[in-house]
């Protein structure tokens, strides 16, 4: 989207026109802003006022304090704008958006004499629109640009400022507005001109139906269990009146209306309370029942959060609460600044090249009307939906409205791989892993994406997800179509049934659990597996803008909290995040099975014609067969260093485990527990010791007082609140406080010269501070 502002301000200079365009700016957002007319210089006003409102100069003709003049300014994030044509009254400026270069030139007319050929104006506009191909934008908002004149036999009126566009342009942008503004402190009207791009022009228009939803809601759809207690008070009433009066037509008719009304509002409820209860096996008449009700109370109240296990202190406050859950996730899906520069050449030693060129023209070829269509109607109607407030039902049941936009948007990211900002942002929903979870990692999070992007992410997963099951290494189980957890099973089975076998070193099963698989891998890792595969590099920048685009905010008891980006992680939630993790972790396995081809890691000894597996991998599991020797296990740790060298991800020794034969001597297994064994903080996910977390368990079980907040706010210098905070605690070094360690000084204020030097008096009792 692109906002362009013009203003014929008739002079810049004074204080009352400045805050007016600031306000103009701080609601309109201009990507480009044009003032005509400024009548003072440009060094008149301060390079601060344009940088506090995100402004930088494209270029200006300044010919004068009294001369009509023009200045033009870009947005803090179009920082290539620049002036490519330039005369006395008019400026062309460049600006690249979305990889194009686009042209914007604005013009001011130097008035003429009076008495010349009226009509001369008229034809020299009308030739340049007819010469240049210029198309008119329908202006709204004020119906005349300019004015002239206090009284009414005076006032003169005229539409002085328009937009003029290109065919190029109205082929480009989907949608195309311009708004006069109410003149204020000039007698020209700005200008806003909103140029949108086909992403945009849906969201406008989910949002305004958002706002009408909001009111049919509170009008029509209305309380609806106070409904229906008025209706009900009102069959009850409309019942005595037919038993007190006897039998009359009207009012028979009145009771089956109110019996149809009644029908309505229940249809209403059942249709409220079962998605709010998730139970998704209801069929239709099993409305109203106590059954719904307590599903969507248990539901509620399992899933709220009324106290958390904070550095080992339970607390019940709501806002350290939140503080620490959005910290904890913002932290998690941040990549790690001690990271350094990784050589990823292994990757393409391990990862062979199996994409093929058709494969690739199919995963970046437009979908068509019809494949977007089947994406939409193949998801379930009644999922949850995102931040949009728009399920998939609401797509299904209104796609003849809405589908040639759904279309055209979908088509148009497959066309330019842009992805508007708002458009992927994401809910983090949190659901307690145990009965009763009091610590944040005890719960299993979930994230919910608008639905419009969901329609890229399925069809691109559908169409990515057949090319998974040649490339992806046979060991591998999770995610991968045609390949189920039973075939894992029995594999597992059969290696574990041989494990006992005798032979030298005996048999051993090793079972890695990965710390945060999801959460923590890292992009560029992800995109030289991707690129080692074969990849098209289009696919991959298309991977790339939807991860980096994405936004998140956690749901906490119902309200949002905090809105952070990421920089690491696939998304757990999204149609796309199982394909990517297969294609990265099968970095290991490959790994893995090149280490077993060198004999860096011998399998285990099974009969003769029997054939087992080396590893197994579901989903971020990893189940490792080999024989129990020391070489191999030092092989083998070596290899998850390397994996998690170059991944990000870290093996989770405290939930893994280790299997040994019944043939492995009990000193080979003290020989192999002394080798895994190491030195390991259990207050960090890292494992790592720093100083933050050391602090923390020093202090913890420390008691917080209440009024804490009061002191250390964003609205407080740092330096105010520790020094409030040291005048609370008594450790201000006083004279007084000297006295009280040791040190036998004379103590006297150096203020008043009466009492003794201490917090209280001088900051209380002091008739310094007495009269402050």
């Amino acid at each position: 989207m692109i906002s362009v502002f013009y203003w014929n301000s008739r002079g810049i200079g004074n204080g009352s026109t400045r805050r007016a365009l600031r306000d103009l700016c701080r609601l309109h957002q201009p990507s480009l802003v044009c003032i005509a007319k400024p009548m003072v210089v440009f060094t008149a006003i301060s390079f601060g006022f344009w940088s506090s409102l995100g402004l930088h100069l494209v270029g200006l003709n300044d010919k004068g304090s009294l001369l009509p003049t023009i200045w033009v300014f870009a947005s803090d994030s179009f920082p290539d704008a620049q002036v490519v044509l330039f005369h006395e009254q008019q400026l062309t400026v460049s600006l690249t958006v979305n990889s194009r270069l686009h042209y914007y030139t604005f013009v001011m007319r130097v008035r003429r004499r009076l008495f010349e050929d009226r009509f001369s104006s008229l034809f020299g506009t009308r030739s340049v629109i007819e010469d240049c191909d210029f198309i008119g934008v329908r202006s709204q908002g004020a119906r005349f640009t300019w004015a002239r004149g206090r009284y009414s036999h005076t006032r003169i009126e005229r539409r002085l400022d328009r937009a003029l566009v290109s065919e190029g342009c109205i082929s480009y942008w989907r949608d195309i507005s311009c708004v006069a503004l109410p003149r204020r402190f000039s007698n020209h009207c700005p200008l806003v001109i909103r140029l949108l791009d086909t992403e945009i022009v849906v969201i406008s228009k989910l949002k305004r139906l958002k706002n009408a939803l909001k009111t049919w809601n509170w009008e029509v759809f209305g309380d609806l269990n106070s409904n229906i207690n008025g209706k009900l008070i009102e069959l009850h009433s409309t019942q005595l009146q037919m038993s007190n009066l006897g039998f009359f037509e009207e009012l028979f008719l009145a009771e089956t209306c109110v019996h149809h009304e009644l029908d309505v509002l229940l249809r209403r409820q059942e249709c409220f309370y079962r998605d709010r209860s998730r139970v998704r096996w209801l069929q239709d008449g099993d409305r109203n029942s106590s059954f719904l009700h307590a599903s969507t109370r248990r539901k509620q109240y399992r899933n709220a959060l009324s106290y958390l296990s904070i550095n080992g202190v339970l607390t019940d406050d709501r806002l350290v609460i939140r503080d620490h859950i959005i910290d904890y996730y913002s932290d998690l899906f941040s990549s790690d600044p001690s990271r350094v520069e990784t050589d990823f050449s292994v990757v393409d030693d391990v990862i062979p090249s199996l994409v093929s060129d058709a494969e690739n023209a199919f995963l970046i070829g437009i979908p068509s009307a019809n494949d977007i269509h089947d994406a939409i109607f193949v998801m379930d109607a009644a999922s949850a939906h995102g931040p949009d407030g728009f399920s998939r039902g609401f797509y299904q049941r209104c796609w003849e409205v809405m589908g040639s936009d759904v279309v055209f948007t979908v088509q148009d990211f497959f066309r330019t791989g842009v992805i508007f900002p708002g458009l992927n942002s994401n809910f983090i929903v949190l659901l307690p892993k145990l009965k009763d979870s009091i610590s944040i990692d005890q719960f299993h999070l979930i994230m919910l994406s608008n639905f419009l992007l969901k329609i890229s992410s399925k069809i691109l997963a559908d169409r990515l997800a057949q090319i998974v099951t040649r490339i992806v290494s046979p060991y591998q189980f999770g995610f991968i179509r045609d390949r189920h957890i039973e075939d894992c099973i029995a594999l597992a089975s059969d290696c574990v049934n041989v494990l006992h076998k005798k032979c030298y070193g005996g048999n051993l099963a090793m079972k890695i659990d990965i710390r945060k698989a999801f959460d923590t891998l890292d992009w560029s890792f992800l995109r030289r597996v991707f690129q080692a595969f074969g990849f098209s590099p289009i696919f991959m920048d298309w991977i790339d803008n939807i991860l980096r685009s994405s936004r998140l905010s956690v749901m906490i008891n119902g309200s949002l909290k905090g809105y952070f980006h990421c920089s690491r992680g696939v998304r757990q939630g999204d149609l796309l995040s199982p394909l990517l993790f297969s294609i990265a972790e099968d970095f290991l396995s490959r790994l893995l099975s090149r280490m077993v081809d060198f004999s860096q890691i011998l399998p285990i000894s099974s009969p003769r014609g029997f054939s087992t597996s080396t590893h197994l991998l579901y989903p971020d599991d990893v189940l490792i067969f080999y024989r129990g020797t020391v070489r191999n296990l030092k092989n083998i740790i070596r290899a998850f260093e390397l994996y998690g060298k170059i991944s990000g991800q870290l093996v989770n020794w405290g939930k893994s485990s280790i299997y040994f034969g019944s043939s492995i001597s009990p000193s080979r297994i003290g020989r192999l527990w002394s080798l895994v064994d190491s030195l390991v903080w259990a207050h960090s996910r890292d494992g790592q010791v720093s100083c933050k977390s050391a602090y923390s368990q020093m202090i913890r079980g420390s008691p917080q007082v209440p009024w804490w907040r009061d002191v250390w706010c964003r609205f407080i210098p740092p330096s105010h609140s520790a020094l409030t905070w040291r005048l609370l605690l008594d450790r201000l070094p006083t004279e007084d406080h000297f006295c009280k360690v040791g040190f036998h000084l004379a103590s006297r204020c150096s203020v008043c010269g009466v009492s003794s030097e201490s917090s209280d008096h001088l900051f209380l009792r002091c008739p310094l501070a007495a009269a402050l």
